[in-house]
């Protein structure tokens, strides 16, 4: 059972890390598209 539960941990971390890369690729082009002057807004 232990096994189990650590395989589907480590699948939804993987399915997480997809998604983040995702939407940090996304975040990173429309930044680019919009100018320099928001990423002095953006932390």
């Amino acid at each position: 059972m232990t096994t189990y539960l650590k395989d589907l941990t480590q699948s939804i971390g993987y399915l997480e890390a997809q998604v983040v890369s995702l939407l940090g690729a996304k975040n990173l082009a429309s930044m680019r598209g919009k100018g320099k002057l928001n990423m002095l807004y953006d932390p």
